[in-house]
């Protein structure tokens, strides 16, 4: 089954998704963006569909996120147990 609607709104409403911020020149991503993508989706705004392509691809003239083709990952972007980080000193 292709990556959904409903797979897409999952990620987009992840708490750990949400901590995540960026920018690149001045497009600033944070988590008040990624709240405004799922918005667009669920009102209907930007539509969803299966994408025959290796990379999901978003067409802003016709306001359509394509997924990438085939199966959806198996992996979610949360990780509900993280393993601590072991550090040590030199020496």
């Amino acid at each position: 089954m292709p990556t959904e609607k409903e797979d897409i709104l999952e990620v987009l409403n992840d708490r750990t998704l949400h901590q995540i911020r960026f920018s690149v020149g001045l497009i600033k991503i944070n988590s008040d963006e990624y709240d405004k993508v799922a918005d667009y989706i669920e009102a209907g705004g930007i539509t969803t569909e299966p994408g025959t392509d290796k990379v999901a691809n978003y067409y802003p003239e016709i306001d359509t996120l394509q997924t990438r083709a085939g199966e959806p990952p198996s992996a979610s972007v949360r990780d509900p147990s993280p393993s601590p980080i072991a550090l040590s000193a030199p020496g």
